[in-house]
């Protein structure tokens, strides 16, 4: 298994958790309650890869790009230059997903997907993070139109396979699903399942592999902080 080439997810000691990092070329949910660390981990993905010469792309698309790059400055992370030089991208498809007439017909969504497919690829993008994958506009979780949106993106990234994209899903308050309308889980190549947890006396943050295929992971799951500079800090199991 550990033949496949594999990115960094660039958190200290998790990817040995998934045999060796996320298998290149694949796509992967990072899901989690609000403010669990979703968009900090897509940050630092991305950040990862710029360390190591592979574009990025983050498409915003339930929060402006400005609000995101603020709150990652905060963190002691600079990404001006970066942006300046192209090698890190944000789109803002706010405006797209606010469109309930857009999100209910097939040619818009087909089209919305096709315009991201041939950006990734012109562009020559290596690591692709869409946060949430479903916006809030589905606000009915049985639309056929988000499994249509859902397999389409996942089967253009992964036959154009030089691109590693996590994307990330809301989950509701102490649910034990993993997306909101259940078919993200089903499609991807593997989930971090981001969470709150509360051993003794004191909340915490928690991470852990739910699924890989292709991979033989550990299921452990880790406490972990949000830490200035560092970003997502693994700490002991729970």
């Amino acid at each position: 298994m550990g033949s496949m080439e594999r990115l960094s997810l660039g958190i200290e000691g998790f990817d040995k958790c998934s045999d060796g990092g996320l298998i290149k070329g694949r796509t992967y949910l990072v899901c989690g309650e609000p403010g669990s660390g979703k968009t900090t981990l897509g940050m630092q993905y991305m950040l990862n890869g710029l360390k190591h010469g592979e574009k990025g792309l983050y498409i915003a698309i339930d929060e402006k790009p400005e609000q995101i790059i603020e709150n990652v400055t905060e963190l002691g992370w600079d990404v001006a230059h970066a942006l300046q030089s192209g090698s890190l991208e944000f789109i803002d498809m706010t405006h797209y997903f606010g469109n309930h007439r857009l999100m209910n017909e097939t040619s818009s969504t087909e089209r919305i997907v096709d315009n991201i497919i041939r950006f990734v690829e012109e562009k020559a993008i290596k690591r692709l993070v869409i946060d949430p994958i479903i916006p809030a506009i589905f606000s009915d979780p049985n639309n056929p139109n988000i499994a249509y949106f859902l397999r389409r993106m996942v089967h253009r990234l992964e036959s154009f396979g030089k691109c590693t994209a996590l994307f990330t899903s809301p989950t509701p308050v102490g649910s034990p699903m993993y997306s909101r309308s259940g078919i993200e889980e089903a499609i991807v190549s593997g989930i971090i399942k981001l969470g709150f947890a509360q051993p003794r006396e004191r909340v915490v943050r928690t991470i852990a592999f739910k699924k890989m295929r292709g991979s033989d992971i550990d299921l452990t799951t880790y406490n972990f902080e949000i830490r200035t500079g560092t970003g997502i800090l693994l700490r002991q199991p729970l």
